[in-house]
């Protein structure tokens, strides 16, 4: 009974004439949003989170730019710091903080999921279902990694990257530049590996994206992560002057 069922709601999902229409995906992405709070926007800080909130305070509580706090364009999650920054002067307590951060942070990653899988003719029944299995399941992907468990920077890298893969197959060759490099900005190795394999894609099908293309994705990426070089060459010469032999 239970079998038929489930098959009979299925049938429905893929037979609705307008399975397509982007209203049904902004309610599977309304959806998996509230599965995503339900199951992890809890009162305790992920493992890593107080960490990645240490310098973002830093910033806010010394009047952003303040001497204390340093210069932020010298670190490698600077973008991220920034982001966060506005939210200490709201509270001070880093619980309410991150509890803020992942309500809106989550929103739109989520919603750039729901895009992709609207590009990909993804049912939105199929979709929330997998979605779910998905964010039970510690949302691996590939390197062990789950997303919607704190708020980290590569929680905005993997959104900026899911919206840069969904422009590149919409052809929108400029707005996946700017998400890519997007991406990079916010965790250099997410972003760095997506927008190389952006790239990949791009070269492999020359008959969808030609030269013209290939540059201009180039060119405006790179000018998206220029501001990355100054904190990459600053954290590369602090590697190299620790290994130095003294």
């Amino acid at each position: 009974m239970h079998t038929q069922t489930l098959r009979h709601w299925f049938d429905l999902a893929c037979k609705y004439k307008n399975q397509e229409d982007p209203r049904l995906y902004l309610i599977a992405a309304a959806v998996s949003y509230t599965l995503v709070m339900a199951c992890y926007w809890g009162p305790a800080l992920g493992q890593n989170e107080t960490v990645y909130l240490v310098k973002s305070r830093n910033l806010a509580v010394d009047g952003f730019l303040g001497t204390n706090g340093g210069t932020p364009w010298l670190d490698l999650n600077f973008m991220f710091n920034i982001l966060l920054s506005p939210l200490w002067w709201l509270t001070q307590e880093p619980i309410k903080v991150a509890l803020v951060a992942r309500a809106i942070i989550w929103l739109p990653v989520v919603y750039s999921v729901a895009r992709l899988a609207r590009q990909l003719r993804v049912p939105p029944l199929f979709f929330i279902c997998g979605f779910f299995v998905w964010l039970i399941k510690f949302q691996y992907l590939g390197a062990h990694e789950s997303i919607f468990v704190s708020i980290e920077q590569k929680v905005c890298a993997y959104g900026f990257a899911f919206a840069a893969l969904t422009n590149l197959m919409c052809n929108r060759v400029r707005r996946a530049a700017v998400f890519a490099g997007a991406a990079v900005l916010f965790h250099i190795l997410v972003g760095g590996w997506f927008l190389m394999g952006l790239g990949i894609a791009m070269l492999a099908d020359r008959r969808r994206f030609p030269l013209s293309q290939i540059v201009t994705f180039v060119l405006i990426s790179g000018v998206v992560i220029t501001p990355m070089i100054i904190p990459v060459m600053k954290h590369m010469s602090s590697n190299t002057s620790a290994a130095a032999p003294e």
